[in-house]
């Protein structure tokens, strides 16, 4: 029923009411006096409050099923993979004889250890020590006294490093001839491992 429909039918009329009597309805904000509110049922062109009320309970219901038919996230677990090191990649490359002023590589392998949930990679130090001379392989076994004491160049990585790595030793120019002890280590806050090998260093020309 329109605007003109409602001022031509007389049961529709309203009759001055003071302010407090006006209440804003939920619906669309429009403003109308309570007792015209209270009256709405028993007119058919009325505010509909009783269907207003099926619709809201619907509504409710309906957004209730969706949330609870909506599916959870699913947890993903994160791994990441992690590597140790060995040496030397070149261990045949170092039992040849060695000079004064030459420079010993090693080559430090990475090989893969398994997956870890921590995300925080851990420290490892590469670390290698030349001693000598001895004056035979025997005398060097049994932890003798030697004048030489060479480290190689610092190295560090961790277990998240994919890569091979390298370090050095430079033998001195001066150095004596004789046999040499070199041992390398591992360490990591897991723990240290190592090896050792040995090395002949002979003078050009002997």
């Amino acid at each position: 029923m329109g605007l003109r429909a409602l001022i031509a039918e007389p049961s529709l009329r309203l009759a001055p009411v003071s302010s407090r009597h006006w209440r804003i309805l939920a619906w669309g904000g429009v403003v109308m006096p309570s007792h015209f509110v209270a009256s709405s049922a028993q007119h058919p062109y009325c505010f509909p409050m009783r269907l207003t009320r099926k619709v809201l309970a619907i509504s409710a219901l309906a957004a209730s099923v969706v949330v609870g038919c909506s599916p959870s996230s699913p947890t993903v677990a994160v791994s990441f993979e992690q590597f140790q090191f060995t040496c030397c990649a070149n261990s045949e490359a170092l039992t040849h004889a060695w000079h004064p002023g030459q420079v010993i590589t090693l080559q430090w392998s990475a090989q893969g250890a398994g997956m870890t949930a921590t995300d925080a990679p851990h420290q490892i130090a590469l670390a290698a020590i030349f001693t000598g001379p001895y004056a035979s392989v025997a005398a060097l076994k049994a932890r003798g006294p030697h004048s030489e004491t060479l480290l190689s160049s610092a190295l560090r990585v961790t277990d998240r490093t994919s890569s091979s790595a390298l370090s050095t030793i430079t033998l001195p120019i001066d150095l004596a001839a004789g046999w040499y002890d070199l041992v390398t280590s591992i360490t990591s806050a897991r723990g240290s491992t190592g090896g050792a090998t040995v090395i002949q260093v002979t003078r050009l020309g002997s």
